[in-house]
């Protein structure tokens, strides 16, 4: 359930970021190169009221997938950690995280419309003269802009490397005591998080640093700031950052064959096909705590008796 809210989250995320945003992010910069003044109804993009739901849902959404991303990690690790515990992690459970990820993604969102504001800046490119119009930074609000930073960025990342460590320090404990095919399975599940972590560090932290540099060095937002080359830095960076919500949806669908078999019957909304391998999925899964608490009471029974 997790993987498919997760699927669902980046696909809007990568919605909002890269079509909307991005379209118009590169077409204003287009028509800036081209030395040329946007027409009035691009430029409503910026307008007042729009500017700020329009980022509102951009950092909704880049927020919503991450804190799945946590929340999926975290029960992955309880599950290896808390074998004889799996009952704890039932559908009813997994839908109070999701909605308790919803409320945190909107409570840490909710302050965006305050934090920018549109800003018409006359510029005179070419002979042609213009209002340029931007979404403005509201220096009142630094310190909500540096924490969008942290929830979107540094917490995942610290998540996801915390998360990898311990459960490769349990799957390598758990080999020893394994047959051969379910040790095989567990380094597929840690070469899945160490990718997962390995991506997620490389596109976020130069979104990080760019982004400190911007909200500490460029606090009044100067046009300069907000033109080529800096705006093409921004983009590139931020594109690389939402490149992360794709290539997570595609390890899933090339490392999981159940996961890739489900997305496609739900894309032909062959509802029937997807029922069963919802319900086979769900017998492999129990079988595998029966196996996993098996494993466990015998390590700890060789524990006992070694000691």
């Amino acid at each position: 359930m997790y993987l498919s809210v997760l699927a669902l989250a980046d696909n809007f995320c990568l919605f909002m970021n890269c079509f909307l945003a991005m379209a118009f992010f590169y077409g204003t910069n287009l028509f800036v190169y081209s030395k040329r003044a946007p027409p009035e109804w691009w430029m409503t993009m910026y307008a007042e009221g729009l500017c700020q739901g329009r980022l509102f849902m951009n950092f909704y959404s880049r927020l919503q997938s991450v804190l799945i991303l946590c929340a999926f990690s975290l029960e992955r690790l309880f599950v290896i950690y808390f074998p004889l515990r799996k009952s704890l992690i039932s559908i009813r459970s997994t839908i109070v995280v999701l909605i308790v990820t919803t409320i945190i993604a909107v409570a840490c969102s909710v302050h965006i419309p305050f934090s920018f504001e549109s800003k018409s800046i006359p510029i005179n490119l070419g002979g042609i003269k213009y209002d340029y119009t931007i979404c403005k930074i509201n220096p009142k609000f630094l310190v909500a802009n540096n924490l969008d930073i942290f929830m979107h960025q540094l917490v995942p990342i610290i998540v996801l490397i915390s998360t990898t460590i311990l459960i490769s320090r349990k799957l390598k404990t758990r080999a020893k005591a394994t047959s051969v095919e379910q040790s095989d399975k567990d380094d597929i599940l840690l070469n899945r998080l160490l990718l997962k972590s390995t991506i997620f560090l490389v596109t976020s932290l130069p979104l990080v640093i760019l982004n400190l540099i911007r909200n500490f060095k460029t606090l009044n937002c100067t046009l300069e700031a907000r033109l080529p080359p800096y705006s093409n830095l921004l983009a590139l960076f931020l594109n690389l950052f939402n490149t992360n919500f794709a290539v997570k949806f595609l390890i899933y669908v090339m490392t999981d064959k159940t996961f890739y078999k489900q997305a496609v019957a739900l894309l032909r909304c062959d509802y029937k096909t997807f029922n069963t391998l919802v319900r086979s999925a769900e017998e492999a899964e129990k079988k595998k705590e029966a196996h996993d608490q098996m494993v466990d009471q015998e390590s700890k029974l060789q524990q006992a008796i070694d000691s």
